[in-house]
């Protein structure tokens, strides 16, 4: 399914406008890898990682920041749950922090 799908997804986070994007699993990331940057590179160099060990970082989309989180996919079931019982509040504070005293979400 998602393969059929694909060539839609970045055009729908461009219209969509998020404040936050959540991936999950290598498929979505590619997603955001090579079809809102041209490369894992470039997504690289442009992201400004706010927490590596958590996946969370600031990208930018059509010139607007968008706070990035990437998981793993839910069928990775034991790393996984691991991964979220012990980011989901870090998670949850970092998009606070962003969302609050950055001013985002006012446009």
């Amino acid at each position: 399914m998602f393969d059929n799908c694909r060539k839609f997804v970045t055009r729908e986070i461009e219209i969509l406008r998020p404040d936050i994007l959540v991936t999950q699993g290598n498929y979505a990331k590619l997603v955001v890898e090579c079809g809102i940057y041209n490369n894992q590179k470039e997504c690289e160099e442009s992201a400004e990682i706010i927490n590596e060990d958590c996946k969370v970082c600031i990208i930018t989309i059509r010139n607007r920041k968008v706070i990035w989180v990437h998981s793993y996919h839910p069928a990775y079931f034991r790393r996984y749950w691991d991964q979220k019982r012990d980011y989901h509040e870090v998670w949850a504070e970092v998009a606070y922090e962003y969302l609050t005293y950055h001013g985002w979400g006012r446009d």
